[in-house]
């Protein structure tokens, strides 16, 4: 084994009353605890041979016990013996006066200063009255409830119980306000304040001041800790209140809970329900941050990560179909007073793999009952301050080289359904701004329907924009101008190539045409696919211009068109009908929001009362 240089940097110790051979059901032995480092601080993690002498004085000069315990296992730097498994310890050591223990690991000298054994050591003492008879014949044991030694005990076979009240045994009246009423095996109870308190103190890396422990090797529920309140009573009722006050710079919680499956079943480390009935307010969890500082400040922080293929949800909120009220899976609200930036609900999301991220999704499953519209995301924020409203602000990047879209709206039908589709809906109020503005080149790949009039904004000297309407046409026509020049009478014109290919010269189209310098008549005749001849008189040599109109390839039957639903009746009694909904549906949120407010405020006045408390404790 590899020799180290070790240092003992705690120590703890239980002692067990040791007694004679006549008082064999006593254990001889010391539970002794320490943690182990190396010279350098690190901590060990070994099987050691280690030591272990009692002194009568400080300095180590005279030994009254002594073991060696060649195979110690030091898990963390931590240790546990019993002193006496090898060399049984003799309860004389322990008569009264100070005793001081020595630590010896393998061949590194005997660590100091020594280590006093005080308090629970001289339990070797009560060896004394280890029997009935010496308790009986006490001239100086203690009172109990006001009455001597010899009112409780009987030489008899009661061993304690005669004469004591039966309440120290049931619990039923007299020594409530002393004594622990013990109704059961299990059952610890107080009629008022605290049935059980547990308090720690220390300087070490753990100090519990409750820790409990359930195990159960068959199927049923296995409980670490359990709490419940009764429902009676007019208070505030806590199943458990827990508070996490620290000064340093490492983590506070109030609550820590941590679970593990190995298993396929379900792992929650925290599991809170509230049950149905009762009319007030219910939560499932209820979290507030408060905090003053620059720091982050979560009302409730979730992460998630699995290494396997399942979905990790940071937090997965539900609301049940029951009931009439509107169940919402995450209601959230920010308020803030200061210049920064208020959110209520900022989410972000990375994948460094292949994989899409996306910060937020939304999804309205299909449903086989109900008749109410579905909505991905509906936002809405009413506001009456001088700054811009937005009921979606939306900022994409990518530095790589992959598309960037601010907005991305895709509405597919799938293999059912016939209603009508839109990818973005939008409406305004013409007199007031408008249903859409681009600051950009707008991109159509199928038809524009406009039931307005098409202008191109222009600006003029004044510095004003002026408005300049598309002719309309009830067939789908193209059209292109160039300008020619007869010789001795004629000329061929050649239909630009780029032109012929988006229409469709084959059948019927128009040439009009304009001399120049001089009046005179001009006619088209031999049009071709390709080409048209200009004709006049016949020693004419003129310049003149000409306009060509032919129908767009793939829209040569199409004249006056019908226009498909919905009609302009149609969409204004459907936005008629949205805003009543909407306006209907803001009335409900704005008198939720304010019975949040409400629970809020009653919430802030418990927190206050529940502060008060604590700094009276």
């Amino acid at each position: 084994m590899l020799r180290k240089s070790f240092v003992l940097l705690v120590m703890g110790a239980v002692i067990f009353l040791l007694c004679p051979v006549s008082s064999a059901d006593v254990p001889d032995s010391i539970n002794y605890q320490g943690k182990l480092t190396t010279a350098s601080g690190g901590c060990v993690n070994d099987t050691v041979q280690m030591t272990f002498t009692i002194y009568t004085d400080e300095s180590g000069t005279v030994s009254e016990w002594s073991e060696t315990q060649t195979a110690v296992e030091v898990k963390e730097g931590i240790f546990n013996v019993l002193l006496g498994s090898v060399n049984p310890l003799p309860a004389s050591i322990f008569d009264g006066a100070a005793k001081y223990l020595g630590v010896q690991v393998e061949s590194d000298p005997e660590m100091t200063p020594l280590k006093p054994m005080v308090t629970t050591a001289y339990a070797y003492k009560s060896n004394e009255a280890d029997t009935a008879d010496f308790a009986w014949s006490a001239e100086n044991a203690d009172l109990l409830d006001g009455q001597h030694a010899s009112a409780f005990l009987s030489t008899a076979n009661d061993y304690g119980r005669s004469g004591v009240a039966t309440d120290l045994y049931e619990g039923t009246s007299t020594l409530t306000d002393k004594y622990v009423n013990v109704t059961g095996p299990d059952s610890v109870v107080s009629a008022s304040g605290a049935a059980l308190l547990g308090k720690a103190t220390g300087s070490s890396s753990a100090i519990y001041g409750i820790k409990g422990y359930g195990e159960n090797t068959s199927t049923g529920v296995a409980y670490g800790g359990y709490f419940e309140t009764p429902s009676s009573g007019t208070g505030t009722h806590y199943g458990i209140r827990a508070s996490g006050s620290a000064s340093s710079n490492a983590n506070t919680y109030g609550v820590y809970g941590r679970a593990e499956n190995s298993s396929d079943g379900d792992v929650c480390a925290g599991y809170f329900s509230a049950a149905a009935s009762g009319t007030g307010t219910h939560y499932g969890v209820n979290a507030r941050s408060y905090s003053s500082s620059s720091g982050w400040h979560y009302g409730v922080y979730g992460y998630a990560s699995n290494s396997s293929t399942g979905y990790p949800k940071g937090g997965f909120f539900q609301a049940s179909s029951d009931g009439t009220g509107g169940p919402v899976g995450v209601w959230a609200e920010g308020y803030g007073t200061s210049s920064a930036h208020t959110y209520g609900i900022h989410a972000e999301a990375s994948n460094s793999s292949s994989g899409r991220s996306v910060a937020a999704s939304f999804y309205t499953p299909p449903s086989y009952v109900g008749t109410g519209a579905r909505t991905g995301v509906d936002i809405s924020v009413p506001d009456s301050s001088a700054g811009p409203t937005r009921g979606i602000h939306v900022l994409a990047s990518n530095r790589s080289t992959g598309s960037v879209y601010g907005g991305y709206f895709d509405s597919f039908g799938g293999a059912t359904g016939t209603g009508t589709r839109y990818g973005v809906y939008a409406s305004a109020n013409a007199a007031y701004g408008w249903a859409g503005y681009f600051g950009g080149d707008v991109r159509i790949t199928d038809s524009l329907v406009v039931l307005g009039g098409k202008s191109a904004a222009v600006k003029v000297d004044n510095g004003e924009y002026r408005l300049l309407y598309s002719q309309e046409s009830p067939e789908v026509w193209f059209e292109d101008f160039g300008e020619g020049r007869l010789l001795n009478g004629s000329a061929v014109i050649q239909i630009d190539p780029l032109f012929a290919q988006t229409v469709n010269t084959s059948v019927k189209y128009h040439v009009f045409l304009t001399p120049q310098d001089e009046p005179l008549t001009l006619a088209v005749a031999n049009k071709t696919t390709a080409t048209f001849e200009v004709i006049g008189p016949s020693s004419a040599n003129v310049p003149f211009s000409y306009r060509i109109v032919a129908k767009r390839k793939g829209y040569e039957d199409i004249r006056l068109a019908k226009m498909g639903k919905p009609t302009p009746e149609e969409v204004a009694w459907q936005q008629a009908r949205h805003r009543a909904e909407t306006e209907e549906e803001w009335a409900k949120l704005e008198e939720q929001r304010q019975e949040m407010k409400r629970q809020r405020e009653k919430m802030e006045a418990e927190n206050k009362r529940m502060e008060q408390e604590r700094e009276q404790r």
